[in-house]
């Protein structure tokens, strides 16, 4: 017997011999059944890795996937360390941005001074 037909019987089972009982003893207004989806063997890397994209796509955003992730791989969920990962990647792209924008203002200075050069070049030159 396939996973799916085991897990049909237990809801009949469930259903019937427990669900129906607690109906009928507790006058509840409606009969309540317990439903099962489809069963899916994905892999957790597998999906893992399809949220991962996700998010670099643009289409999650991290914290959205990491309640996933934390709870398919039992990991100890310690929010402090979190944060203060977030901090020093924030923190390292600002350094990082900076770096960029100093490194172009600093060969913008380059270039001014070069040119400022061969302008007293020239002019030293006409001067002869």
């Amino acid at each position: 017997m396939k996973l799916d037909g085991w897990i049909e019987r237990f809801c009949e089972q469930f259903n019937t011999k427990i669900l129906d009982y607690l109906y009928k003893f507790n006058e509840y207004g409606s009969k309540a059944e317990i439903e099962w989806n489809d069963i899916s063997l994905d892999d957790k890397v597998q999906i893992t890795e399809k949220l991962v994209n996700a998010v670099q796509a643009g289409l999650l955003a991290p914290e959205e996937v990491r309640e996933y992730v934390i709870n398919a791989f039992y990991l100890k969920k310690d929010d402090n360390a979190y944060n203060q990962m977030k901090k020093d990647k924030e923190k390292a792209m600002r350094v990082e941005s900076e770096v960029k924008a100093n490194s172009q203002n600093g060969m913008q200075g380059k270039k001014e001074k070069v040119t400022n050069t061969n302008k007293k070049s020239k002019k030293e030159d006409s001067e002869d």
